[in-house]
């Protein structure tokens, strides 16, 4: 059994000194691109953007200085019996001069009917092309009569959103955000504070749960919940009245369709208990990666009541 075990270390080092000369944990470069375009049925503007992939010196890509943006490539979108043609442009962010983000458009485009079929291709500069389809989702309301109309409700123990469609298939994911303002010594912050349907107890400590998609028309947020990150605004912060509270909540619900539910499933399945959210490899994009779906947004405003803001000793922003 020793003699064994000896020849098995000899041909195991053998094998690590005859592998040493080639190994490389880079591997050969290849390069790929990324097109990810998601249509919005909210609006007339459409962005797509297309990336790829790129190689550097050593093992750090960090060191990378150029943009990774591809520019000059054709993009088409088929709807019903039209094609539609994406212009290209660029923005540069005023907080990094350097930083430009290229991006494609559509400045005339709004779908109109709901599980109507959407196409996209991106031919390259080389003749590679990308191709990807989607369905527009299902249309749906609020229903006012179910949905909440204050913060905190009345009589009850959540904040319930509730919304009709004629679709039981379609998935939706809502939210709830409140704006506020932080003065700091003169110069005023808006921000926006993002509501959790529920606090979990994870390790000792409280982590707040967000909506996921799912074929439900109904979000119930919990009033201890809302009262947790209410409170946390002002987190290390002495004087509270430097913190001022809108008096009106915006609550937003996408309807979305099958690939957009796949992806923002991916990012959840290792995320569960954090907001922060790691790279999927969730793609529908043929002849390359990416995302292309659809959605549709409806929104409306409810009340957060003014002595609940001013319990919390924050001050009251006052808007219709």
């Amino acid at each position: 059994m020793k003699k064994i075990y000896s020849i098995i270390i000899i041909l195991f080092v053998f094998i690590l000194i005859g592998c040493e000369e080639n190994f490389s944990p880079k591997g050969e470069f290849e390069e790929k691109f990324a097109l990810t375009c998601i249509v919005r049925g909210d609006t007339s503007l459409q962005i797509a953007s297309i990336y790829s992939s790129y190689d550097v010196e050593g093992y750090d890509p960090s060191v990378h200085q150029e943009n990774p943006a591809y520019f000059g490539a054709d993009i088409r979108l088929w709807y019903q019996d039209t094609v539609y043609v994406f212009k290209d442009s660029l923005v540069y962010n005023f907080n990094n001069p350097d930083s430009i983000f290229h991006f494609y458009y559509l400045d005339n485009f709004k779908p109109s009917a709901t599980n109507e079929l959407l196409e996209i291709e991106a031919t390259l500069k080389n003749g590679k092309r990308l191709k990807a389809s989607c369905y527009t989702p299902a249309r749906f309301v609020f229903d006012t009569k179910e949905t909440s109309n204050t913060i905190p409700p009345v009589n009850t123990s959540t904040v319930n959103i509730v919304w009709d469609s004629d679709s039981n298939n379609n998935f939706f994911v809502g939210r709830i955000k409140v704006k506020y303002f932080l003065n700091m010594g003169g110069n005023v912050e808006q921000k926006w504070l993002i509501l959790p349907v529920k606090l979990i107890s994870h390790e000792g400590e409280l982590i707040p749960i967000y909506p996921v998609p799912s074929k439900s028309h109904a979000i119930a947020y919990s009033v201890s919940a809302i009262n947790n990150v209410m409170q946390s605004i002002s987190s290390g912060i002495d004087n509270k009245a430097t913190i001022t509270v809108s008096n009106k909540a915006v609550v937003e619900v996408l309807s979305i369709d099958e690939n957009l539910s796949r992806y923002y499933s991916s990012l959840q399945e290792d995320n569960k208990y954090t907001v922060r959210v790691n790279e999927s490899d969730y793609s529908n994009v043929d002849g390359g990666f990416g995302l292309f779906g659809s959605l549709q947004m409806n929104s409306r405003k409810i009340t957060v009541q003014p002595e609940y803001i001013e319990s919390f000793g924050y001050k009251v922003f006052y808007e219709n």
